[in-house]
């Protein structure tokens, strides 16, 4: 989209170059002989320099369009080479952090997040989780399942898992009647999703989870 604006933009500053350009052909032979010749001379001068803001206004276009394509394709380029297969050791080892945290998760057991994440990031969720029960409702999960792990390329110490997992997730609500909370649960449906899992490890070497972000 924005090199498509880019390049309408060169192409109305060439037809106003042009323009301008006919503009003082027109006006000189509709002049005296004397004034003709001087045209010409301007004419040439202001050829050259309608020429030069040309090339000028071509140049730029190529090389912002360029540089546009080679950071797109670099881009493109570190995506695929930054995700890598997950190590079978470190996939052993993270699958019952995520199903632990999942849990934990579902039965709002504070002090068990408290022990799987970082003190920051369960500073944050905790807000969420008093947040719903204050509303009265609380979040529930049902056959959830990982799918696919990958890896991000970075350092061993803080690993980013890329999860992708599918289950049923939703929201109870324990003061309200049975059938409400059968239709809330109706409502929704088994999905496949994607997060990133940013991971840590404590003075023990245990992995714990420092953040979670949805993937694109």
């Amino acid at each position: 989209m924005k090199k498509g604006r880019l390049i309408r933009a060169c192409i109305i500053a060439l037809c106003i170059v042009g323009t301008a350009f006919s503009s003082t052909q027109a006006l000189a032979a509709t002049t005296s002989p004397a004034t003709q010749t001087r045209a010409k001379q301007a004419d040439i001068d202001t050829d050259a320099r309608l020429n030069a803001v040309g090339a000028l206004v071509i140049g730029a276009a190529a090389v912002i369009v360029g540089g546009y394509e080679l950071k797109r394709q670099s881009g493109q380029r570190g995506m695929s080479h930054d995700i890598l297969e997950i190590e079978p050791s470190f996939s052993q080892e993270f699958e019952p952090l995520f199903y632990d945290v999942q849990d934990a998760w579902a039965d709002n057991d504070q002090h068990r997040l408290a022990e799987l994440m970082t003190p920051t990031f369960f500073e944050k969720r905790k807000q969420l989780l008093d947040r719903w029960q204050t509303a009265g409702k609380k979040a529930c999960h049902e056959g959830m399942v990982i799918i696919n792990l990958r890896q991000e390329r970075n350092v061993k110490t803080a690993p980013r898992v890329v999860v992708t997992a599918q289950g049923r997730q939703y929201f109870s609500y324990p003061d309200r009647s049975q059938r409400f909370n059968q239709e809330q649960y109706e409502q929704t449906y088994f999905h496949r999703f994607t997060e990133v899992w940013e991971l840590n490890r404590d003075d023990a070497g245990q992995l714990r989870v420092t953040q979670i972000k949805t993937s694109d």
